[in-house]
């Protein structure tokens, strides 16, 4: 199976999503924070998919 640089990156960028919801629904990260994470994340990766962060992850 052959996977494109950009769809490598995209999964990426959503794994680290979800790490960083779980760590949000710890305590360790305010809202504010995650949204800065995410954003500098997805710039970081050059993400190209569009997420609703209350829908994402599958825990």
């Amino acid at each position: 199976m052959i996977i494109s640089e950009k769809a490598k990156s995209n999964s990426a960028f959503y794994y680290e999503v979800c790490m960083l919801k779980i760590l949000s629904a710890m305590g360790y990260l305010n809202e504010k924070d995650l949204n800065g994470i995410i954003k500098i994340a997805s710039e970081d990766y050059g993400a190209s998919l569009i997420l609703d962060k209350t829908l994402l992850c599958l825990n």
